[in-house]
Formats: C-alpha cells, structure tokens, sequence
C-alpha cells in the first residue's frame, strides 16, 4: 500500500487501484512498442550499412546467414511432419500450419 499525496481526495485503496491500472498500462505500452524499437534499431544498422560501417555490414551478413538457415530448419520440420501425418485431416493440417488440400464443391472444380 503506497501513500497518497496530499491532494488526492479519494481513499487509499482507490490510490493503490490507480497506481497499479497506471503500472500495468506502463507495462503493456512497453510491451507494444519494442516491435516498433526493434524496427527502427534494424533501420538504422542498415543505413549505417550503406554508409560503410564494415562492422556492421559483417554483422547483417551473418545475421542474414543465420536467417536462411534457421528458415531452412523449419521448413525440413514441416515436411517431416506432414510426411509423418499424411493420413490426419485438413483441419489438423491446418491447426498445425501444414499445407493441407483444398476441398472443392462439385460445381467448382479445377
């Protein structure tokens, strides 16, 4: 239980109620923005890229490397994984991000 200051009217436990509302709010804007943060901190590495940081060239280099081969690595899970199910049905298929085969009506067939 924190202290009010002296010019809130109101009780103690509505004080707490807003301070707490205020600390979660804080939280949740934090958690919105890093995506944005992370956005204009990759904006930046490259521009100072192409400006001819060498440093930071090698680092997007390998970041881009480890990119592709991690991209790689789920793709082989995924087939496996359909390989490993191929008798499940579509909604499964779907539920678990696999390819599954569209079902046409008899008029609309390919």
């Amino acid at each position: 239980m924190s202290i009010a200051p002296e010019e809130w009217n109101g009780t103690a436990e509505e004080w707490d109620r807003i301070t707490t509302a205020f600390q979660s709010l804080a939280a949740t804007v934090a958690e919105a923005i890093k995506p944005v943060i992370r956005t204009f901190k990759d904006l930046y590495n490259s521009l100072a890229a192409e400006l001819g940081n060498e440093e930071l060239k090698k680092y997007l280099r390998q970041q881009s490397l480890y990119d592709r081969r991690q991209q790689l690595q789920r793709s082989i899970k995924r087939q496996q994984l359909l390989e490993q199910n191929k008798g499940k049905s579509n909604n499964w298929k779907r539920m678990h991000s696999l390819p599954a085969k569209r079902r046409y009506r008899k008029r609309h067939t390919k």
